[in-house]
């Protein structure tokens, strides 16, 4: 959503801008604070924090490992980077009563996504 922009996820990714929204989740171009990397963060929404949500979301990241693991398939997709249950919050912003988001952060292609590589 506009309201993250610049926005720091779990402490180690500035949110940039938003890439694309779906139904689960907002997908973000990041930034890595440390090392100025360049990624694509997926974000799960606020209002999909249901326990089926969070599984559905579960099953995605571990999809990504399996598949991040497999030399041929990897020029395609997105390699998993970090996923986690993380604060997003503004710079230097103090929450007394932190709300949690699960995110996942992956490679970034500048030219879109797997769709765009294959056909």
């Amino acid at each position: 959503m506009a309201e993250d922009i610049n926005k720091i996820i779990d402490n180690k990714y500035e949110i940039e801008r938003l890439i694309d929204s779906g139904g689960y989740g907002d997908i973000y171009l990041v930034i890595n604070i440390i090392n100025k990397i360049k990624y694509a963060s997926k974000v799960l929404k606020k209002e999909r924090a249901s326990i089926f949500d969070k599984n559905s979301f579960e099953n995605e990241i571990n999809i990504l490992k399996k598949l991040s693991q497999k030399d041929n398939i990897n020029k395609y997709i997105s390699r998993l980077v970090a996923h986690g249950n993380g604060e997003i919050k503004k710079k230097d912003e103090k929450i007394e009563q932190p709300i949690y988001r699960q995110y996942l952060v992956m490679d970034y292609f500048e030219n879109g996504n797997l769709f765009y590589y294959l056909f």
